[in-house]
């Protein structure tokens, strides 16, 4: 079919660099947040329903943009995807319900205008979702569940795959001392004693100042010399992996989940008001400092107390939201320290034409996930 009255056809040659981008893609991007990626030009036969879902939501609206004759047509599409994060949602407030049938009703409206075009022999663009492989998941687990009441095999047969992330893995440790409330544990490799260099413990005297004031100088003469460092660390409650990035350039067969969202908190005056505002921030976690700090009185409310430090390279993102609009960032800033605890989980990255835009899946709706047996969703997963 051609194109009829409108000009939305992408050139061969430009499909062939994103089912490049998409292959390529897939280093940067958790295993936790999706499977294999193959080239999306030629390789169809890899692509599930998982896989089309990912694609669509996270990778479509920048490798797309700037990539059809006219940018309606990728508008187009980011209203899809607008759409199908709502519709994805766990809850819904009836208030958004309207809105929601509005901007579907609009959607359908504009595809007729764009693709069938109010023309019977275009009837082929109106097509209907295929059914097929959904049907034999529904008729295969049916048999699975005859088969588990009839010959009462329910612990030889799993049909729920289920892991408890609340519970740690063999591998896993929980130090008590410096987590009170558990949220993060430690994975392999374990602690590791390292030397902070000048410029390290220089970020790290500038973070404790702003926590208790002081000369940053006499802070810096009484830093300890030596600090535990981790290089993994997973969020219990998020399920979220995160490899530092000095434990992930190791290995270049690894998936690279050193990016991460993290959360700072200041106060700004609104309207008269003082009131704490909340700026969401990404970036690459290099290291995991432990600082130990003594019983000296000088630390004042910190004394004896041992803070968990955040090494980030900021991502240079104008302070927006990758879970709410498209979030791109050319290049790192210099890097800084913060609480281990402001790292709200990990993120994913693509780049397109030498830029680079944030896959953030921390919101509030449903995933569509494969659940196979022994499928492991560690970052560490070799692909």
């Amino acid at each position: 079919m051609d194109t009829g009255k409108e000009d939305y056809q992408i050139a061969d040659h430009i499909w062939a660099e994103i089912g490049e981008e998409t292959t390529a893609a897939i280093a940067n991007i958790p295993a936790a947040f999706v499977r294999v990626l193959g080239n999306i030009t030629d390789d169809h036969s890899n692509f599930t329903a998982e896989s089309w879902s990912f694609w669509i939501i996270y990778l479509a609206p920048t490798l797309l943009r700037g990539r059809f004759p006219n940018a309606k047509y990728h508008k187009h599409l980011c209203e899809l995807v607008w759409i199908m994060k709502k519709t994805l949602q766990f809850t819904i407030r009836h208030a958004d319900i309207d809105e929601l049938e509005q901007q579907i009703a609009n959607w359908v409206a504009k595809y007729e205008k764009y693709y069938y075009q109010y023309d019977e022999s275009r009837l082929p663009a109106c097509t209907l979702p295929p059914w097929g492989n959904l049907n034999k998941e529904v008729i295969y687990t049916a048999y699975l569940q005859q088969v588990v009441l009839w010959y009462d095999v329910q612990e030889e047969v799993s049909l729920s795959i289920q892991q408890d992330w609340s519970q740690l893995t063999t591998y896993e440790t929980v130090f008590e001392d410096f987590l009170p409330n558990n949220d993060y544990v430690l994975q392999p490799p374990q602690v590791m004693t390292y030397e902070p260099d000048h410029n390290e413990q220089v970020k790290v005297a500038l973070y404790i100042k702003q926590l208790i004031g002081g000369r940053q100088t006499v802070i810096l003469a009484h830093l300890p010399t030596l600090m535990p460092l981790w290089k993994k660390v997973r969020i219990k409650n998020g399920r979220d992996s995160i490899s530092t990035h000095s434990a992930t350039r190791t290995s270049t067969k690894r998936r690279n989940s050193s990016y991460v969202r993290y959360e700072l908190e200041y106060e700004n005056h609104i309207n008269g008001a003082l009131r704490v505002v909340q700026l969401v921030q990404y970036g690459r976690l290099e290291k995991i400092l432990v600082c130990l700090l003594s019983n000296n009185t000088q630390w004042l409310g910190l004394t004896g107390k041992t803070l968990l430090l955040a090494l980030i390279r900021p991502c240079q993102t104008g302070g927006r939201d990758a879970t709410k609009e498209e979030t791109c960032y050319s290049r790192n800033l210099a890097s800084i320290i913060t609480d281990l605890q402001n790292v709200k989980g990990v993120v994913g990255r693509v780049e397109s034409r030498g830029e680079w835009a944030i896959i953030d899946q921390r919101s509030n709706f449903a995933k569509p996930a494969f659940n196979g047996a022994g499928y492991n969703t560690d970052e560490s997963e070799v692909e």
